[in-house]
């Protein structure tokens, strides 16, 4: 899950199989020609991944059971990047579990498309194409989550809808300006949400299990584990210029993390267990990073100024991107470590099941869990334990 920061329809063909000759769930679409214009970065979520062009289209890869990439061609996972044809003139753009929203056009327009289940595209039933969201202001960034989506309009308002976040009662699918004393500069949806407010300090609330909200407390196992907090300021940290679930960075490069300390994803050289004491924000010791990311379950990575990058926590699945963990012995790695031969990366992306690297030359890595074709290496795996070539030319 991360910050980012979404009608037409054509129909293609749906072979049955790949060009290899790799069955597919029901089938991938043929591979499109050569990639358009200039590409500007990659953003990733959920099993699926995208790169946005200087002409504003996207080429995207994975999974699309929901039509989360393309309605009209539900059901068929991309294992090659290939044009979306719904989505067009793209500014920024994220994705949830099983949808996708996108900034389209120069007037900050949102539009949505894949599942509905808990309202997260901002209309009612279960449309099978993309909607354009009325009534929003403009907005000036996004960010989505497995059941929610919120934007910064803007005049630095949230705006949230999906998942009765914030909101006691029914779930509706109402476009909610939250009722916040500050104006925003970036928001990050999910069971708790974070934000970086114009004075540029960072900032959570919703939930706080597992002490999500950096206040040291842990909320999970407690008659508070269903409460929903207002904004709550994270404390030790100021200056900040990104933001995730459970780290941040600041204008210094510094990068702090808080919450539990699993599998050592806070960095700090330790491991922690379910006894302990959530922390708050702590400075991760010995790195420097342009941003940080979430790279799975209780790991993260991080860009570096020179363009390496740095992984830590629960190195299992191909999170961390330098091989497969021990056959005995601990998968556990507290401490950031360099992803080997990888440099010269110009950007980061990371999600809940893999990790994709934007480099110099304009070509993208890609490490992680590779079961719907994520990874854009033009097949399906379990996992990728090493960044993979992915086939933006082919």
């Amino acid at each position: 899950m991360k910050h980012a920061l979404i009608s037409l329809i054509a129909v293609l063909g749906l072979p049955a199989c790949d060009d290899g000759g790799l069955a597919r769930r029901a089938g991938t679409p043929a591979k499109t020609s050569a990639a358009p214009a200039e590409p500007m970065r990659v953003v990733v979520g959920g099993g699926v991944s995208c790169v946005i062009y200087s002409d504003g289209k996207v080429r995207c890869w994975g999974d699309n059971t929901y039509g989360q990439l393309s309605p009209s061609l539900a059901f068929y996972d991309f294992l090659y990047p290939r044009e979306v044809p719904e989505l067009k003139d793209v500014r920024d753009l994220d994705f949830g579990g099983r949808h996708t929203c996108a900034i389209v056009g120069p007037t900050g327009q949102v539009v949505c498309q894949g599942s509905n289940e808990a309202y997260q595209l901002g209309v009612e039933g279960d449309p099978a194409t993309t909607v354009v969201l009325k009534g929003l202001p403009p907005a000036r960034a996004i960010s989505a989550s497995a059941f929610s989506t919120a934007i910064v309009d803007e005049n630095g308002n949230i705006w949230d809808w999906g998942d009765c976040d914030l909101v006691e009662g029914f779930c509706t699918p109402d476009h909610r300006r939250m009722e916040f004393s500050e104006r925003w500069l970036a928001v990050v949806a999910g069971g708790v949400e974070c934000g970086i407010s114009a004075t540029r300090a960072g900032w959570c609330w919703k939930y706080n299990g597992e002490g999500a909200l950096g206040t040291g407390v842990n909320d999970l196992h407690t008659l508070n584990a269903g409460k929903k907090y207002p904004p709550t300021q994270l404390p030790n940290v100021t200056s900040l210029t990104q933001i995730d679930p459970t780290c941040a960075v600041d204008t210094s490069q510094r990068v702090f993390c808080w919450g539990m300390n699993y599998s050592g994803r806070l960095g700090l050289g330790t491991v922690g267990d379910l006894h302990d004491t959530p922390a708050t924000p702590h400075e991760v010791p010995n790195l420097r990073a342009v941003n940080v990311e979430s790279a799975g379950i209780d790991a993260v990575c991080a860009l570096e100024p020179d363009g390496h990058v740095s992984c830590w926590g629960y190195a299992a699945h191909g999170a961390l991107g330098n091989g497969p963990p021990p056959e005995f012995g601990s998968a556990d790695v507290p401490s950031p470590q360099r992803v080997e031969g990888l440099e010269h990366v110009k950007q980061l992306a990371g999600s809940g099941t893999h990790v994709c690297a934007f480099l110099e030359d304009n070509s993208v890595k890609c490490w992680g869990e590779n079961e719907v074709g994520q990874l854009g290496n033009g097949h399906t795996t379990n996992w990728e334990y090493r960044p993979v070539n992915v086939l933006l030319d082919d």
